[in-house]
């Protein structure tokens, strides 16, 4: 506990940082796509790197991993673009700004958070179901299949260019990615299993982009654009760890194979406060556009 409340919050600062540089609109959707496969790729290289390391030595594997927390943390805070764009003297447009966050970015934290939930039971519905079949040996690779598949369709998503209609792209990746996870549902041995995680991988980056991208655009305060992205790693944290944590009930106390359908089934659920409020956003994109035109002016 202690541990995630002190984690320092450098994905919601890159994001903040997109969002706040001299770059073309149409250049933060590739900017957030490269920073998502950069950190995909690390998840998938930290842990076998961080195995090696613990089996000659647990006690100096821990010190390396605060110390790389540290180093890292100290490099971001300190780099001179962060301080000059993120820094407390950046905001400059005077006057106070509203503490209350509006309601289309609250309901997009709540798809946000939703969608974790599902990424989160999919590890562990994974893992209940290759035990259940005798395979729980290859769960290791088997769950390298949606990280893969996740790095291509960042990479791939980072190509495509901003939609002109805020929130369509949205509801299109959520509808494919359940299709996907239906797909990992109905999957009964180790391979093919892994064939379906990898195919659910590919729109999982692409949700995540087009969410902090959305929030980004909705959110009407310019000087909040930080703490709104902070929300949103808050709810991915939450979201993942409640998906685990239902998943891991359902698993135990439900027939066998059961526990593969609640991602599918928290995707079904993120899909309800999108359709309710996607006209809400689209308004609110619409009227920041003409906030910033007016401002550029």
């Amino acid at each position: 506990m202690i541990i995630g409340a002190t984690a320092p919050p450098v994905g919601a600062g890159m994001r903040a940082l997109w969002a706040k540089a001299d770059i073309a609109e149409h250049l933060r959707g590739p900017a957030n796509s490269l920073e998502s496969v950069g950190m995909e790729v690390l998840f998938i290289l930290g842990p076998p790197l961080v195995g090696l390391l613990a089996t000659a030595d647990p006690v100096l594997t821990l010190v390396v991993a605060d110390g790389c927390v540290l180093v890292g943390a100290i490099g971001f805070a300190t780099a001179p673009l962060v301080r000059r764009l993120l820094g407390p003297t950046t905001d400059r447009s005077g006057g106070p700004s509203r503490r209350v966050l509006s309601r289309p970015v609250v309901w997009l934290l709540c798809v946000a958070g939703l969608t974790a939930a599902a990424s989160g039971a999919m590890d562990v519905a994974v893992v209940a179901a290759l035990r259940e079949s005798g395979s729980a040996q290859s769960a290791g690779l088997v769950l390298l299949a949606p990280a893969v598949g996740s790095v291509l369709g960042g990479i791939g998503y980072g190509l495509v260019s901003t939609e002109r209609t805020p929130g369509r792209r949205l509801g299109l990746l959520l509808l494919a990615w359940m299709c996907t996870l239906i797909l990992v549902a109905i999957q009964t041995t180790p391979w093919p299993l892994a064939l379906a995680l990898f195919l659910s991988g590919i729109p999982m980056a692409a949700l995540g982009v087009e969410e902090f991208n959305l929030l980004g655009r909705a959110n009407p305060d310019p000087r909040r654009i930080q703490e709104v992205y902070s929300w949103a790693g808050s709810s991915i944290n939450v979201g993942v760890s409640t998906g685990s944590a239902v998943c891991g009930f359902v698993a135990a106390h439900s027939p066998q194979g059961l526990a593969l359908w609640t991602p599918a089934a928290a995707v079904l659920v993120a899909c309800l406060p999108y359709t309710v409020a996607r006209s809400s956003w689209r308004r609110s994109v619409s009227n920041n556009s003409d906030t910033a035109t007016e401002v550029l002016r």
